[in-house]
């Protein structure tokens, strides 16, 4: 399986260059704004052409092109205690192949396929929403408080004052477990709230929100009918010998959506009986730390995150299902 994308345009933003070995994830872009009278406006434009080649199998297209686009414009102001914010987005996914659909256990044939499916078996499609639109209070005493639509990504509520563990944080640890899916096509926001609270090197941050649709459809306006509930402990680490900061977070997700079949390993009959909401709840913690030149360890970073359902809202063959994840550095 290959694929390949060319030809990326970014108008009004600037990209800082990283070394290669951070280079590998996708960062998300932050456009530079221009000034025009009281207000900030800020344009970013992706366009990408992509060619796939997907497993080969005895029917369907697995060898084909599509080009996508992704023009976002935004309007705001920045003030000493309120900041605004409301943007566009005009998403287009143009030349997906009709025929890259089969039957299981093929499926879908590549990510062109998949946008196939979720634009209704279109093969060009386009279309304009309300990407962000929010008010932030800042200056709130020792507390910050964020409302509407707006996108979010864990692990950047603190940003380190090191600028390469900053670029660490940022290519290697953040974005986890919440995004905005950068990669795909339409990516994605979420409409609800941030609260954070400083406390000299301490910050605790709040998030609860719906997420949007979009993604790898182009009408991103609407909601998914699904609840995020977010809460992390930052603490900054920084010593004579390098900086450093511990995270400790949990996660709540609720699922009330009743006409998507569920995947696990239960017979399909059972898996289209179950209409009931799935819960599930992460915790855990993480530490990372930059060493200054001439010391033994250039970083050591620990990762842990832990995953269970909330019992009586999963069958037992899905709560079986629940996960245990520790890694170590990331790569």
């Amino acid at each position: 399986m290959r694929s390949f994308s060319l030809g990326d345009q970014h108008l009004g933003s600037r990209r800082r260059p990283l070394s290669k070995r951070f280079q590998r994830r996708e960062i998300p872009l932050r456009p530079q704004k221009h000034k025009i009278g009281p207000f900030e406006i800020s344009i970013n434009w992706r366009t990408r052409a992509e060619g796939w080649n997907w497993f080969q199998g005895p029917t369907g297209n697995s060898d084909y092109p599509l080009w996508d686009s992704l023009l976002r414009i935004g309007i705001g102001q920045t003030r000493e205690r309120i900041d605004w914010f409301a943007e566009l987005e005009q998403p287009s996914i143009l030349g997906l192949p009709n025929d890259a659909v089969v039957a299981a256990p093929q499926g879908q044939l590549g990510l062109g396929a998949n946008y196939y499916v979720a634009n209704l078996n279109q093969v060009n499609n386009a279309s304009v929403f309300l990407k962000q639109a929010f008010v932030d209070f800042k200056h709130l005493g020792p507390t910050r408080l964020k409302l509407g639509r707006f996108e979010y990504f864990d692990g950047t509520e603190v940003k380190p004052r090191d600028p390469t563990l900053a670029a660490v944080v940022q290519t290697r640890i953040s974005s986890r477990l919440i995004s905005n899916f950068a990669f795909a096509a339409v990516q994605r926001s979420f409409d609800g709230g941030q609260f954070a609270l400083n406390g000299g090197k301490n910050n605790f941050t709040f998030f609860s929100a719906r997420p949007t649709a979009g993604v790898f459809q182009v009408d991103g306006m609407p909601e998914l009918d699904l609840e995020i509930y977010y809460g992390a402990f930052t603490r900054s680490l920084d010593t004579p010998h390098g900086s450093a900061q511990l995270r400790v977070f949990g996660l709540g997700y609720v699922d009330d959506r009743n006409t998507i079949l569920k995947t696990d390993n239960r017979p399909t009959p059972l898996r289209t009986a179950d209409v009931d909401k799935i819960q599930l709840a992460t915790y855990g913690g993480i530490t990372y730390r930059l060493s200054i030149p001439r010391m033994p360890a250039s970083s050591i970073s620990w990762f842990g995150a832990f995953s269970r359902a909330v019992p009586g809202e999963l069958s037992p063959s899905m709560q079986a299902r629940s996960s245990v994840r520790l890694a170590g550095n990331p790569q």
